[in-house]
């Protein structure tokens, strides 16, 4: 299994190097104020890193909204637990 991930990974570094060799061209992005000329290569790596953020930040809020729904319905067992409690006394 190492040695899969290995040869994959090689072969993913040997696709974004051709990649960054074959678009080595630059290319104006203009951000309203500021105007960059970049190669091709290095703005799909910028797009690639904002995306991953983007994605991390989404996982994460919801990730946070699991784990705060979570203690809401704990604390409402133990709620229940001890209002069981209370009326199995009675009987």
């Amino acid at each position: 299994m190492r040695i899969i991930r290995i040869v994959l990974y090689s072969v993913l570094i040997i696709i974004g190097i051709s990649f960054s060799v074959l678009n080595s061209s630059s290319v104006p992005v203009d951000f309203y104020f500021i105007k960059f000329n970049w190669p091709v290569a290095l703005f799909m790596l910028f797009a690639l890193g904002i995306g991953m953020i983007v994605g991390v930040m989404l996982v994460f809020s919801s990730f946070w909204r699991i784990k705060l729904d979570n203690r809401r319905m704990k604390k409402q067992l133990q709620f229940m637990e001890q209002e069981l409690k209370k009326h199995s006394n009675f009987v």
